[in-house]
């Protein structure tokens, strides 16, 4: 037979920190905006075919990218690891299209 604390606990859902929501949100709003952003642009460099071409393409696929993001964000077990990961992915995909653009186009960015 089951113990009686684990009855009592059966039909509950787990218990959240109060800031989980909120950060979720958040992370929502700001972090699918930033990481659609970056990898759109990422994208838009590696795809073959013209600039034209690619950016588009990676523009239209922007719209499935973050529709993911914002599933991943809330379907998340975690909302302090998902928060992690999406920064990561933020910092390494913008870090890639730097590295890929053309030297001119860095030093602008620079100054």
């Amino acid at each position: 037979m089951a113990s009686a604390a684990a009855t009592r606990t059966a039909g509950k859902a787990p218990s959240r920190p109060g800031w989980a929501m909120p950060l979720r949100i958040t992370l929502a709003l700001f972090g699918t905006y930033g990481l659609t952003s970056t990898s759109t642009a990422l994208l838009a460099r590696l795809l073959p075919g013209s600039a034209l071409d690619a950016s588009m393409v990676a523009s239209m696929m922007s719209f499935a990218i973050a529709t993911g993001i914002v599933v991943w964000i809330f379907a998340a077990r975690s909302a302090l690891a998902v928060t992690g990961w999406v920064l990561g992915l933020m910092v390494a995909t913008g870090g890639l299209f730097w590295l890929l653009a053309p030297a001119d186009i860095r030093a602008g960015l620079l100054g």
